[in-house]
């Protein structure tokens, strides 16, 4: 799945026959419902990474608009991040049973920080397609613009406000490919 959340401005080095796979399936039974699962870190994940490719993928093509392309690739992020269970949601709060699961699981802490700095991160990538549009016409793709700048304040609050070791932020790897290719402005 890592290979595909291809590092920005790299040739993407596989095909979309490539990794026609089923994604993993979650467990069965009465309480699987509303269990946490680790594989479902994994699926988000796959997700999200076909996304992006799918993505770059309609760029290269140039068939469809760049707006469209972002438009529906955004739109597909979104959609990911609603179906997050509630345990992997960004904004989880004190949801209940929320608390109890993060007791019983503490991986469930980087899962969801790790989910929330990759979307965003995506996101803002995605969106950033349009940057040249909101420069030459400071009124135009507002919209995208305004996606950046959240994302970005986003992940910078996500990287204050975690109180994981450093070694266990697994997201840096993103973050330092953000800080050195993204320039908003």
């Amino acid at each position: 799945m890592s290979v595909r959340l291809a590092i920005p401005y790299h040739a993407l080095q596989i095909e979309e026959n490539d990794f026609n796979v089923p994604l993993p399936s979650l467990e069965s039974g009465p309480n699987s419902a509303r269990a946490a699962q680790p594989v479902l870190y994994h699926i988000f994940m796959a997700r999200t990474s076909t996304v992006y490719y799918q993505f770059r993928a309609a760029l290269r093509q140039g068939i469809v608009s760049v707006t469209t392309v972002v438009r529906r690739a955004d739109e597909a992020l979104a959609e990911i991040i609603g179906t997050l269970p509630d345990h992997l949601q960004p904004d989880d709060g004190n949801l209940d049973g929320t608390a109890d699961l993060k007791a019983d699981h503490p991986w469930i802490t980087w899962q969801r920080f790790d989910l929330s700095v990759v979307l965003l991160h995506h996101r803002m990538r995605i969106n950033r397609a349009l940057q040249d549009e909101w420069l030459k016409n400071p009124g135009s793709c507002s919209w995208a613009r305004t996606v950046c700048v959240h994302s970005a304040m986003n992940i910078i609050w996500i990287t204050h406000n975690w109180h994981q070791p450093a070694g266990v932020r697994r997201q840096w790897f993103v973050l330092n490919l953000m800080l050195y290719h993204w320039r908003l402005i």
